[in-house]
């Protein structure tokens, strides 16, 4: 017999790729950014009725790494700060989800939801669009 596990447990996941776009960036802004967005996130995922499993993402750039994660909205995002600059030039972010409560679309829609104040604040862009950006994809 096959199971979908996930499917039985009611559990969504989503992630996806980001590239900064409005750069250099000071590394400050970025970790200010970052960590706004990823409790946004979260948050927004309990509001909808989700149990959180965890909400994580990673910058990976030009002056080193940078990692937050939640597991519990009560306790915030615990942080791995490898930052060792004050200015990215270049970096991509990936960022994912995993929940019980919703599925696969209605992660996603979250993600949509609190990426739009994080394209305001500090620019970037899923990958795999088409831009006119100098940036590979």
């Amino acid at each position: 017999m096959e199971e979908n596990s996930k499917e039985l447990a009611h559990a969504g996941s989503h992630g996806t790729l980001l590239h900064l776009e409005h750069l250099p960036i000071k590394s400050a802004k970025l970790r200010s950014a970052m960590k706004k967005f990823i409790v946004a996130w979260a948050k927004d995922l309990e509001d909808r009725g989700a149990v959180i499993g965890h909400v994580k993402m990673i910058a990976e750039t030009d002056v080193g790494v940078l990692k937050y994660s939640v597991v519990d909205t009560g306790l915030g995002a615990e942080v791995v700060d490898e930052l060792r600059g004050d200015t990215v030039k270049k970096g991509t972010v990936k960022v994912m989800a995993a929940v019980l409560n919703l599925d696969d679309e209605e992660v996603e829609a979250s993600l949509d939801k609190e990426l739009e104040p994080l394209d305001e604040q500090i620019g970037v862009h899923r990958a795999g669009h088409h831009c006119e950006c100098e940036h590979e994809h």
